[in-house]
């Protein structure tokens, strides 16, 4: 990883930064072994998994980012900022089930015939997957903010568009796909202090949270057979506003104070899961979807003073 930052300051007040930010990752190999023994009483059959997977990925991502602030009279500030980030991923996920081998040898944990033509019958077709994805972000920011000695006010509006291209590949599917949306992402607070003032504080902010481009692909992952997911194509984003407030009282004469505060935050298009449940088999299916009506609330309150 790499980061540079720059940043000068002019007589005025002003000041402009640029700041540029890099890195690389890569994971190859990374392995593992599990093997599991399912026993169905209702049907008195017995499972056998003896999985091996075998994983590799690796990606990049680089951020450049220009921000400016001019300085008015009074405290105040404003600022502008402009940032673009791209990242690209590219991941294997290749599933292997050695119990499908004739060899009495691959009953254990940990080994793996010699010859690739052999492991190839044991390859997890309907499991096994790759992809790669390129997500470009760009953010434009204005913002004004105002401290002093007895108080700090901001607000900040950044605007963000999003691009998104994944390939992805399986044995049903293989596909270049596409999506695109924008965030509003508004943050607000105000807050007073000093010995004098009563001391308030209000904050208000958005959050969004998109769903991984890999989960709406129109599949069903089986490679656990008691806990079976299906991916929902129609998830789509959910979106949270954040409201907290607090005002604390103060008595001089006792050296005390008495606070109330609230926090408040109601989510749109919440993920939840969908599940059902065989009672034959004991086994789960499990779908994302979208939820709405999920919100939550505090009140709280407390005194206190210096011992």
């Amino acid at each position: 990883n790499h980061n540079t930052w720059w940043a000068h300051k002019f007589e005025s007040g002003d000041i402009m930064q640029f700041n540029i930010s890099a890195d690389y990752n890569r994971s190859d190999p990374s392995e593992n072994f599990d093997n599991t023994r399912t026993y169905y009483a209702a049907s008195g059959t017995t499972e056998t998994r003896n999985r091996f997977n075998d994983n590799n990925s690796n990606g990049y991502r680089f951020s450049p980012q220009g921000l400016y602030a001019m300085q008015f009279p009074n405290e105040w500030l404003a600022m502008v900022e402009t940032e673009f980030t791209q990242r690209y991923n590219s991941y294997h996920y290749d599933r292997f089930n050695l119990e499908r081998l004739p060899e009495s040898d691959y009953d254990a944990l940990g080994w793996l015939p010699s010859v690739r033509e052999d492991m190839m019958t044991a390859y997890d077709s309907d499991n096994s997957r790759s992809y790669n994805i390129m997500k470009r972000q760009y953010t434009g920011a204005a913002a004004i903010m105002k401290r002093s000695d007895n108080m700090s006010f901001t607000v900040r509006l950044p605007y963000t568009h999003f691009t998104e291209k994944m390939g992805y590949r399986n044995n049903t599917l293989d596909t270049l796909a596409r999506r695109s949306w924008n965030e509003f992402t508004p943050d607000i607070s105000y807050r007073t202090y000093g010995k004098t003032s009563t001391p308030v504080e209000f904050n208000y902010s958005t959050r969004f949270s998109q769903p991984s481009f890999e989960s709406l692909m129109p599949l069903r992952n089986t490679s656990n057979p008691l806990y079976v997911t299906i991916n929902n194509p129609d998830l789509k984003n959910s979106v949270t506003h954040n409201f907290s407030g607090r005002i604390t009282f103060k008595n001089d004469s006792l050296a005390s104070s008495v606070y109330v505060g609230c926090h408040a935050a109601i989510t749109r298009d919440a993920v939840g899961n969908r599940t059902t449940y065989n009672t034959a088999t004991g086994a789960y299916t499990n779908m994302r979807d979208n939820v709405n009506g999920n919100w939550n609330g505090s009140l709280y309150g407390g005194w206190q003073r210096p011992l």
